[in-house]
């Protein structure tokens, strides 16, 4: 479980709660023919399984699967019976002799503690996620591709593209798998600027071998062909012909409104920093509901100011003291 969660940056309760039947449903092979996928992101297909699961306010989800993790769980449904797991449990992590399930969080805790690592505190579902969403800004990702990200993780975005779009699961096993695999073998700074479609093969001797091995080797099926809609043709054709119109209209930027920094006045700086004076020692972040009561305790001097501007103002001032103490 504790794998799972860490590979993922899945929250602990959507993956403490998995049911068996989505394991035993999950999906083993996936549309990747002529989509316009690398051969690196075709083994992917073959080597991840890739099961959905009921997300936070009632979203679907789904976590990946390596061979070895799903080998471990197959052993685990097994066993089952043997540990004394009741018939009528329905969760993939089931507690032996009653009905509920082991926790993600006490698991994530656990071994955190034994890791040895000098915060393990920092160890936890929302920390990870807060990290595989922040340091992806360092690569250089399209306006869709951090729409897959966010659907991924189970973010919920104002404004969500669905046209020229990969069928779902081919998305979350070809394109964000790269990312989880950067991040668990912490290369993800030598991929700085680029995007899902550049990286390729990063891992190591031994990984490659596993995932690039052949179907008798490693008893992968043999992926079968879908009928491709006319949409994800156009998908294709969007994406390699420079000089195609639809392109030039798809990839033209918006213009951007001209802004220009207004810099904080004294009053304004003291105002906030005696409002949030515990948030910026201890790097928590404020929320827009704090804000709102910032300005109002500090009004008119705040009036100028947006909640959102309060609260980037308190990130930088966190971001900026922890600096200070490291040094």
């Amino acid at each position: 479980m504790t794998r799972i969660i860490l590979f993922n940056r899945r929250r602990v309760g959507e993956v403490s709660k998995m049911p068996l039947k989505n394991f035993l449903q999950r999906e083993d092979s996936y549309t990747s023919d002529e989509l316009g996928l690398s051969a690196y992101e075709k083994s992917l297909c073959k080597y991840f399984t890739r099961v959905e699961l009921k997300g936070k306010r009632g979203r679907k989800v789904a976590v990946l699967l390596n061979p070895d993790i799903t080998k471990a769980l197959e052993m685990l449904i097994e066993k089952r019976a043997q540990c004394g797991v009741l018939q009528e449990n329905e969760f993939l992590f089931a507690v032996p002799k009653c009905s509920s399930y082991y926790r993600g969080h006490d698991c994530l805790k656990r071994f955190a503690a034994e890791c040895g690592a000098t915060h393990p505190e920092y160890l936890r579902s929302t920390q990870l996620r807060k990290q595989v969403a922040t340091t992806s800004q360092i690569l250089n990702l399209k306006n869709n591709e951090l729409d897959q990200l966010a659907d991924f993780l189970g973010h919920n975005i104002n404004v969500h593209r669905e046209y020229y779009r990969l069928p779902e699961a081919t998305i979350q096993v070809t394109k964000i798998s790269k990312l989880l695999l950067a991040l668990e073998k912490g290369k993800l700074t030598e991929l700085k600027g680029k995007s899902l479609d550049e990286i390729q093969d990063f891992t190591d001797e031994d990984d490659d071998q596993d995932i690039d091995s052949d179907e008798d080797s490693n008893g992968a099926r043999p992926l079968e062909l879908n009928s491709i809609s006319e949409n994800v043709r156009d998908e294709q054709v969007c994406r390699d012909a420079t000089s195609s119109t639809k392109v030039k209209e798809l990839d033209r930027p918006k213009k951007k409104r001209a802004y220009v920094k207004r810099p904080w006045t004294a009053s304004e700086v003291k105002s906030v920093m005696k409002f949030f004076g515990n948030h910026i020692t201890k790097g928590k972040l404020a929320t827009l509901t704090e804000c709102e009561a910032c300005k109002k305790a500090y009004h008119p001097i705040l009036a100028s100011r947006t909640s959102q501007n309060i609260r980037d103002f308190v990130r930088n001032k966190g971001t900026a003291y922890k600096k200070q103490i490291c040094k």
